[in-house]
């Protein structure tokens, strides 16, 4: 009863509409010039406002901002005055594409509009209606407009149709254009990120792509291409969170936060976590929104002196990344004061929110590729460092190794005249013992006893040869077997044979023979040639044939007479048995008597001894 009261009080003044009287070519924003109602408690219906239209204030204004005004609904009244005498066709446009909920009234009949109410088969961005005035007419049209999750603006043109399509196509291929443009630079990023596995690049993506979705839905793109496609408060908060999660993480890994600013990255965590529970309290109504888009604005300011900070610590990249957020954080908060009722000057430049976000995506894009040039004269300074590392790695490695080889040289050759030595005095040595021998021999009359110290004094004689040869070699570990089987067979006919016998010895040796082998070797031919003197020429006249060649890792020694041959006695001498125990014990080998018209044998052997096995129990 009160409000009929009061409403009735207010009613009591006379009120009249000044009517907008238009033209074939009126096109203008009408917005200043309609009658505009702000009920805060949503209770009037439009037979109250028709009954007191002196409610109304005149806008004045060229668009008008109401903020935040979730519980309440604006009314708008549109005197239009047709003073020609034509029929005139216009559209009236509620110009702001995000508008929840809006009604026409024209008379009787009802328009519903808005991107919630608006029909699917809609081809317009912003939300239009068709009128028809006769020649001279007035109405007026009211509009009643109320919204959920964004703040609360109206704007109004009248426009000619014609107009109206050609400003409605245009806006979309803009817009087409502007989603061409950021998908391919997603696209781009997001290959960047699965070849170089930087975060930076899936950040930089998450982050421009939900910047890109609310510049879309913010323009109206989503209600034309997606038909029935609309955010509730929630999407839109989570489209928030998601964006201010994203600029967090990408401030973290593309200015090395963590490495570099270790109580800075801790912050940043804990500011990423308070979104969270931000986003939480404001889905279910404890913080109110107004509360939280200042709070967003707040981290934009964070991230700018997070910026500033870590350029001026020498951070060089971090000059694209100011630029970019510094453009975005304006449009942000220009476009947030907007929202809450300021700024209205903006809706003279309709595309700036896609130039800003297009100009920050691609400022981010620059910097992410002075990230890429800074990481590859990294490298490239990493590569020049390990070559240089390397090469004075190597010089000092091949000085060290020219010492160490001086000093191995120098050990070398004093172990070789050690082992000169060594050989000299044991040759020295033995040919004393033959010396001592010979006197011996000389001394005594006994001609068999005579004979074995002449044996005797050959296999010192052998086995003193080799330490000759190693002495005055080059070679402190082989020696030539030619020259050695050749002085040894001389020196064994000096010994043994008279001035009337003509034996002729025939070395064919084209091998060499280790120390150890040509010791054992010397003495088992010493041996042969013996016995081949003693027992197998009947005239004093033959010939004695050695070869020693060597196949793979074996060594073949065949020795032959024209001697009379071998006799059954021959082979229970000592001279045989010395040279079996000396080819099966010592060289670990095997003998082998040939047929022949004379006596021929067959020596085999390994260069290299077989190691000895060892038994173990089963």
């Amino acid at each position: 009863m009160m409000r009929i009261f009061l409403l009735i009080l207010i009613g009591i003044a006379a009120f009249g509409f000044d009517y907008i009287k238009i033209d074939k070519k009126y096109e203008k924003n009408i917005t200043p010039y309609v009658y505009y109602y702000l009920d805060k408690t949503s209770a009037l219906s439009l037979k109250d406002l028709r009954t007191f239209p002196n409610l109304f204030k005149k806008s004045q204004k060229p668009k008008l901002l109401f903020g935040y005004k979730y519980d309440s609904t604006l009314w708008l009244a549109v005197p239009l005055e047709n003073e020609t005498n034509e029929t005139l066709i216009k559209v009236l446009e509620y110009d702001y594409p995000i508008q929840e909920y809006l009604w026409f009234f024209d008379g009787n009949e009802t328009i519903a509009n808005g991107y919630r109410l608006k029909k699917p088969s809609s081809k317009y961005i912003t939300h239009p209606y068709f009128l028809k005035l006769a020649p001279h007419q007035k109405r007026i049209i009211y509009i009643k407009a109320q919204d959920k999750n964004v703040g609360l603006v109206a704007k109004l043109n009248l426009l000619n149709v014609k107009s109206f399509f050609y400003k409605n196509e245009s806006t979309k291929i803009f817009d087409i254009l502007f989603f061409g443009a950021i998908i391919a630079l997603l696209i781009y990023n997001a290959y960047l990120f699965i070849l170089i596995r930087d975060p930076s690049y899936l950040f930089y993506v998450i982050m421009v792509g939900s910047f890109f979705v609310l510049e879309l839905f913010e323009d109206g793109f989503f209600f034309i291409f997606f038909k029935g496609f609309y955010l509730d408060a929630w999407m839109i908060y989570l489209l928030l969170l998601i964006t201010a999660e994203a600029i967090i993480g990408f401030t973290v890994s593309y200015l090395e936060i963590k490495t570099h600013y270790p109580k800075l990255y801790l912050f940043l965590l804990q500011l990423a976590l308070f979104l969270v529970i931000l986003f939480f309290l404001n889905v279910i109504g404890i913080v109110p929104t107004v509360f939280q888009r200042m709070f967003y604005l707040f981290l934009f300011f964070v991230i700018l002196l997070i910026g500033f900070y870590a350029l001026l610590h020498g951070t060089h990249q971090a000059k694209y990344y100011l630029g970019g957020w510094c453009l975005l954080f304006l449009y942000t908060l220009l476009l947030g004061l907007h929202q809450a009722g300021f700024a209205d000057w903006l809706d003279h430049f309709p595309y700036l929110g896609r130039i800003a976000v297009f100009s920050e995506a691609i400022l981010f894009s620059m910097a992410l590729s002075a990230r890429i040039n800074t990481y590859k004269k990294e490298r490239e300074e990493a590569v020049a460092q390990l070559l240089r590392q390397q090469h004075l790695e190597n010089v000092q490695l091949e000085a060290f190794a020219a010492k160490k080889t001086r000093e191995l040289l120098e050990t070398l050759h004093e172990r070789e005249l050690l082992l000169k030595e060594l050989h000299h005095r044991v040759k020295n040595n033995l040919q004393i013992i033959v010396s001592l021998l010979r006197l011996q021999a000389d001394s005594v009359a006994d001609v068999a006893l005579k004979k074995i110290l002449t044996e005797s004094e050959n296999r010192i004689k052998a086995i003193s040869s080799v330490h000759e040869m190693l002495y005055q070699s080059t070679s402190l570990a082989r020696i030539n077997a030619q020259e050695y089987f050749s002085e040894l067979s001389r020196n064994v006919l000096y010994s043994l044979c008279d001035k009337q016998m003509q034996i002729d010895i025939r070395v064919l040796c084209d091998v060499t023979l280790p120390m150890d082998k040509a010791i054992y070797l010397g003495l088992v031919v010493n041996e042969l040639i013996t016995n081949s003197l003693k027992h197998a020429f009947k005239n004093d006249r033959g010939t004695i044939t050695l070869r020693l060649e060597k196949r793979e890792e074996r060594y073949i020694l065949e020795y032959e007479d024209d001697g009379k041959g071998l006799a059954q006695e021959d082979e229970k001498h000592l001279g045989m048995i010395l040279i079996q125990t000396l080819v099966e014990k010592q060289l670990k080998g095997k003998i082998e008597v040939l047929p022949w018209r004379g006596a021929k044998y067959r020596i085999s052997f390994m260069e290299s001894s077989p190691s000895p096995k060892i038994a173990t129990k089963q």
